[in-house]
């Protein structure tokens, strides 16, 4: 993709002409199609912590004993290896009553925080659950042929019968939620639904990992209890850790904000959001190895130290990603609050899913270099900003017309200097969606500036001087940076400022005029 190329995917989507560019025309933006949607991963139920070292029991969903919660993992079963199961509908008819023949384990949400192989002790204790096993079949349709057979148990809560009661110096607090358990045996005193402390641990990048914490109870809501970790993550939030210190987020596409400050989850250890590029090194415990080794769609003959960078800049890229999922959900709600056309509704929802694929994508791109797998913590909620079509028009150019346009370009270089198939086939996927973000971008541009009329007109024409000066201004030289290894796939600092002013003069400036030329 260049951005000649895309320059033209932009002008066909709009209805403008193909020369000059995206030159200006009286032919209104023809109706396109909803983007057909793709399959959507159910979200984990539990996250990040080690269990205690009781054992697993196979009570039902909702039946277990007090301290523990019920977790769950879904797989394929081989024909050979199914059994009739009395009682359940086709095609669930073939799943066998327990996981011990599960192959192809995904979404596992055990409070270990860690994916499951199929070797795993706890799959003969599992019980078939018909219940998730169709809403799975529900939501995620068929896959190679037969349905996911889900299977569930109850797994340990950690519990500290004494919370923490102060922080030590230098350590910093984190919201964790858990399931809330059926009974606690040392109930909190506000809510004795809820364990009054639990231990936990969290998961930073560089192999910084806190130790385990007598988490004190802070609240419930219908669902889960949560509690409050001691870290010593040494970096404000929204900030990533790196090898130099604390980073700022520069995101390549959509990014989640909330007045004006960018807004992303914390990276930690768990299973359900990274994907399997090849068989992720299994660990007992949350420490990263020290060396792990790769698979060989992903060997670039790196070093330890920058084999742990090159999964802390993924984990950054699909902590972006993740957030990206959010920011497309909230513009969303945006488009139907401003009475948009269900096309751009339905577009910007199928945007969201592309975001999901990404983020699993980057996050086993991160956990297969880092050794463990990794995903995201708890995302803060971030209400809706955009409450005018003059609002949205000027957040949709500069989040969508803009950085989506750039990212699009950025990832298809990034793409063609990747050192190994997998980073190639990863990045040629998600620069082909981002470029398909970027034309919804110019079009929910073209449709606000029909109906808003005048205002939104003169807002765009003050974003687009604005990029105007930016280009006339002298380019900017970014300092180099010490981790940057084209082979992983990711554009320098240098390259990315060099692209972004190509794409300004060849795309954005071009299209911009002729949509407030028409």
């Amino acid at each position: 993709m260049t951005s000649t190329s895309l320059r033209v995917r932009l002008a066909i989507a709009l209805g403008l002409p193909l020369a000059p560019g995206c030159g200006p025309s009286t032919t209104p933006p023809p109706a396109t199609p909803p983007i057909a949607p793709g399959s959507a991963a159910p979200g984990s139920a539990a996250s990040g912590s080690a269990a205690s070292g009781s054992a697993a029991t196979a009570t039902p969903a909702g039946a277990c004993p007090a301290d523990q919660v019920p977790g769950h993992v879904c797989g394929v079963v081989t024909i050979e290896h199914s059994e009739p199961t009395a009682g359940a509908p086709p095609p669930l008819d073939h799943c066998p009553a327990n996981a011990a023949v599960l192959d192809d384990l995904e979404e596992t949400h055990v409070l270990d925080g860690w994916r499951m192989d199929n070797t795993d002790p706890r799959l003969p204790a599992m019980k078939f659950s018909q219940a998730m096993s169709a809403a799975y079949v529900v939501n995620n349709g068929v896959r190679e042929g037969m349905p996911r057979c889900c299977y569930t148990l109850c797994e340990p809560l950690a519990i500290s019968t004494t919370p923490r009661t102060k922080l030590a110096a230098g350590t910093a607090e984190y919201e964790d939620c858990v399931p809330t358990p059926s009974s606690a045996s040392h109930p909190a005193a506000s809510a004795p639904q809820c364990p009054a402390a639990l231990k936990r641990r969290l998961f930073y990048p560089y192999g910084a990992v806190d130790p385990l914490d007598d988490a004190r109870f802070v609240r419930a809501t219908d669902t889960e209890c949560c509690y409050m970790v001691a870290t010593t993550h040494r970096c404000p939030p929204n900030t990533f850790e790196t090898a130099t210190g604390c980073e700022s987020p520069n995101p390549g596409g959509r990014p989640l904000r909330d007045g004006g400050e960018l807004v992303v989850a914390a990276v930690r250890p768990r299973a359900g959001w990274a994907d399997e590029v090849h068989a992720l090194p299994r660990s007992p415990s949350p420490s990263p190895s020290p060396s792990p080794s790769l698979s060989p769609s992903l060997s670039l003959s790196l070093s330890p130290a920058a084999q742990t960078r090159a999964s802390a800049a993924w984990a950054r890229e699909a902590a972006f990603e993740h957030a990206s999922v959010a920011a497309f959900a909230r513009l969303s709600l945006e488009l139907m609050a401003l009475g948009a056309p269900a096309d751009l509704v339905d577009a910007a929802h199928a945007a969201a899913r592309d975001e999901i694929r990404h983020a699993r994508a980057c996050y086993g791109l991160a956990s297969e270099l880092g050794g463990v797998a990794v995903g995201p913590g708890p995302l803060p909620v971030v209400a809706s900003s955009a409450t005018t079509l003059e609002e949205l028009a000027v957040a949709c150019f500069r989040d969508g017309c803009v950085n989506e346009t750039v990212a699009a370009l950025a990832v298809a270089d990034g793409a063609r200097a990747a050192g190994s198939p997998a980073f190639r086939a990863t990045l040629s996927a998600i620069a082909d969606d981002e470029a398909g973000h970027a034309e919804l971008s110019y079009r929910i541009l073209a449709w606000t500036l029909a109906d808003g009329g005048a205002p939104v007109r003169a807002a765009i024409a003050r974003e687009l001087a604005a990029v105007v000066t930016e280009l006339a201004a002298p380019a900017p030289v970014p300092a180099t940076h010490p981790d940057h290894d084209p082979r992983l796939g990711l554009v320098s600092p240098a390259a990315h400022a060099a692209l972004r002013r190509r794409v300004l003069a060849d795309v954005v400036v071009p299209c911009t005029s002729a949509l407030l030329a028409t």
